[in-house]
């Protein structure tokens, strides 16, 4: 994979714990998901948990990072290690990690690593922009109408495309696919 290190990443581990061990591994991720917010460029943290009483072991977490580089700093760095460690022998299958730069991972379901076809992320992506594109810029308007003449129209537009990209990469998408992933992946 090349490395882009100015766009946004997200970083992908799959842990199969076993359940007896649930509650420590539970502990784990509260400390390192304490320590890994001080790492520059952290975004946030999500994680899916196997249900309980399923017999599944396999915890997801996904971790943003503002850019590439950070999140390799991270993910390379001896406080990972070191926690990692504290649970290497309730690990069943060890640390597999991924790392998705940009949109792509909005297309990847975490199942598998079938692509959705291109012209249903077209679609699925129009279908949240053009929305945005409309009701942005209209929840904007009375600050646009007091922004200073010289430049106002450009500035306008820049903080309407920096709220309608931050909604879509943080907000919109990541839900958005997953609602709509039955009729994408097919």
């Amino acid at each position: 994979m090349s490395i882009n290190h100015s766009e946004a990443a997200t970083f992908v581990i799959r842990h199969c714990v076993s359940p007896k061990h649930r509650d420590r591994y539970e502990q784990w991720l509260k400390d390192i998901g304490e320590v890994g917010k001080g790492s520059k460029g952290h975004l946030g943290v999500q994680v899916i948990r196997p249900p309980k009483g399923s017999g599944k072991c396999t915890y997801i977490t996904t971790v943003r990072f503002d850019t590439e580089e950070n999140l390799l700093t991270w993910a390379n760095s001896d406080t990972r290690a070191d926690h990692l460690k504290r649970i290497d022998d309730i690990l069943l299958d060890g640390d597999n990690v991924e790392i998705h730069s940009g949109i792509a991972f909005w297309f990847t379901p975490q199942e598998s690593h079938a692509q959705a076809r291109p012209w249903k992320q077209f679609l699925v992506v129009l279908s949240a922009i053009y929305p945005l594109t409309i009701v942005v810029p209209w929840l904007l308007g009375p600050l646009f109408n007091i922004l200073p003449e010289p430049g106002s129209f450009w500035l306008s537009k820049l903080i309407g495309s920096v709220c309608i990209t931050g909604l879509m990469v943080y907000v919109i998408m990541p839900r958005y696919t997953r609602l709509v992933s039955s009729w994408l992946y097919r």
